[in-house]
């Protein structure tokens, strides 16, 4: 008498699902009955069923119909949350169905083997509550073996914490769902809990249990949808996965992401065409692995501190998605963790060890280049007479133009700026007062050979130094501006 009143107590104060709620059911029995087919019953925990329904049978994802529905041995046209009910369904045989499956809406839950939970050790409990401990996870009418992760913290009898479970089978629950732990052997309930995130993706990496677990232990459904979408790298949660996520009511999902995104917390990213909305957190947890995957791309890279932003992405591909990605980029440069240099990117800090012999090289390659004038050595001559391979010479070449020593004309020829100054200043005088020049021209002005003259001319049409009109040049907007301070 006293367990009735208790329970009647418990259910006398327990918030029920509402009628148009989605409809859930474990389930506890299966059988088959001739000429009708498979069986399940088991208590609705909310939503109604009705003869005809379309529903899915979890974790299966298998599509079932009702044939025909009955509570407490009577055929009804429908039944509801809190009521015992039996389901003969279609679609499905009864050896295929098992207790700890659950009937749901479809869509409405999704299978899972990670559970983030908020657990109460039993203050009776012999043991304490340690990571990787493998436990007995009762969960709707199902039992399946399961492993605590708690990140090296411990949960003492009688204390509470947060945890992920790795379970051994997949499984469905829902935000708020209740279950218990036992212990395997001896067998013995050691902790009870409650699920605050029923899906954690497969390759997600939690870094804070207790921090996250904390946002979506709140009461605000708005801190939980923030909490949960933090860890997202997009937002495709429907208002019907919202609700299992974080237990917020569907029809209120659409103003919580207006609410957030009006406040900034979600961000738009990809093309005007593809907008998505993505959580500021995301974007700057990806920023920062992206960050460190950089500073080991270029360590395979020495002596260079900068790369093609398209080389640095496909380096990065694996961490996000592309539209994540490209706002990963944007806001490190916002933020001057990302900086261009030239047509490259690099961080800002990144520093080059360069060894004795790059360094000699590097000397002996800048001290060529000044010496030739208009007419340097390129690429493959420098190589040749430096006596390097072009493993090192090349990188050393770029890591000058980084540096501002040098500036890439193109045919790889590399010009100091101040000799670049002085063929602005040459072509400046040959282009003084409206007169136009043939390549040739400008080639005896400068002093070189065709070597030289093409990639030259080429490079002050590029720059906006000259303007061609077929076989001749005239000055370019910029022919007036030093090119050095």
């Amino acid at each position: 008498a006293e367990l009735q009143q208790a329970l009647l107590d418990v259910a006398r104060g327990r918030e029920w699902a509402s009628r148009g709620a989605m409809f859930r059911m474990p389930i506890d029995r299966v059988f088959s009955v001739a000429g009708h087919g498979t069986v399940v019953t088991g208590s609705v925990l909310g939503g109604e069923v009705r003869s005809g329904d379309v529903l899915e049978l979890l974790p299966a994802q298998v599509s079932v119909r009702v044939r025909g529905v009955q509570s407490h041995g009577a055929e009804v046209d429908e039944s509801s949350s809190r009521q015992r009910t039996a389901i003969n369904l279609a679609g499905v045989k009864a050896d295929d169905v098992h207790r700890g499956q659950e009937l749901a809406a479809p869509g409405l839950l999704q299978p899972t083997r990670r559970l983030l939970v908020r657990l109460k050790c039993l203050a009776s409990s012999p043991v304490a509550l340690r990571d990787r401990l493998p436990v007995g996870l009762h969960l709707g009418t199902g039992e399946t073996a399961a492993r605590l992760v708690l990140k090296g913290a411990t949960i003492e009898p009688g204390a509470s914490g947060y945890a992920e479970l790795r379970i051994a089978e997949p499984v469905v629950a829902a935000w708020g769902q209740r279950f218990i732990l036992r212990r395997q052997s001896p067998p013995l309930t050691i902790a009870g809990g409650t699920v605050l995130d029923p899906g954690v993706e497969p390759r997600a990496r939690i870094a804070d249990l207790a921090a996250l677990g904390q946002a979506l232990d709140s009461t605000d459904e708005g801190s939980r949808l923030s909490a949960c979408l933090a860890t997202r790298d997009r937002i495709d949660e429907t208002p019907l996965t919202a609700a299992w996520k974080v237990g917020i009511d569907p029809a209120r999902y659409a103003t919580l992401v207006e609410r957030l995104r009006s406040q900034g917390v979600l961000v738009p990213i990809g093309s005007a065409s593809s907008r998505r909305l993505v959580h500021k957190q995301r974007v700057a947890a990806v920023a920062e692995t992206v960050l460190r995957r950089i500073g080991t791309v270029l360590e395979a890279h020495q002596p260079r501190r900068s790369l093609p932003r398209k080389m640095l992405q496909t380096a990065c591909r694996r961490l996000a998605t592309a539209e994540l990605l490209d706002a990963a980029f944007d806001r490190l440069l916002a933020d001057n963790k990302l900086v261009r240099v030239g047509p490259n990117l690099g961080p800002a800090d990144a520093q080059v060890k360069l060894s004795k012999n790059q360094t000699a090289a590097r000397a002996k390659m800048l001290e060529l280049i000044q010496q030739g004038g208009l007419a340097p050595p390129n690429a493959k001559e420098l190589v040749q007479v430096v006596g390097q391979k072009a493993e090192m010479i090349e990188p050393l070449l770029v890591l000058c133009v980084e540096d501002g020593r040098l500036v890439e004309v193109g045919d790889g020829l590399y010009y100091p700026p101040g000799a670049l100054e002085s063929a602005r200043k040459i072509c400046e005088a040959t282009l003084a007062g409206g007169t136009a020049a043939t390549m040739s021209q400008l080639r005896e002005a400068w002093k070189v050979t065709r070597k030289y003259s093409v990639p030259l001319c080429e490079w002050f049409d590029a720059n906006g130094l000259t303007i061609r009109e077929g076989d001749l040049r005239r000055a370019g907007p910029g022919l007036g501006k030093p090119l050095v301070e």
